[in-house]
């Protein structure tokens, strides 16, 4: 199954890489000016995980 507990400058940084962008790290008080009212969202810990829509589907990928 796939990845789980993927940090957000691993994300940052693989679209980054795509669009030929630098990635750089600011301070929290900083994200509200960059990312409006979506800087919350990096504040909180959501976990997530696949497990429970391939067992409900009953569904296993196989492709990566």
């Amino acid at each position: 199954m796939g990845e789980e507990g993927i940090a957000l400058r691993d994300i940052a940084e693989v679209i980054g890489a795509g669009l030929k962008l630098p990635v750089e790290s600011i301070k929290p008080e900083e994200a509200p000016g960059y990312f409006g009212w979506m800087a919350h969202l990096d504040t909180i810990d959501v976990a997530a995980s696949g497990m429970l829509t391939h067992q409900e589907l009953s569904r296993n990928p196989t492709w990566p």
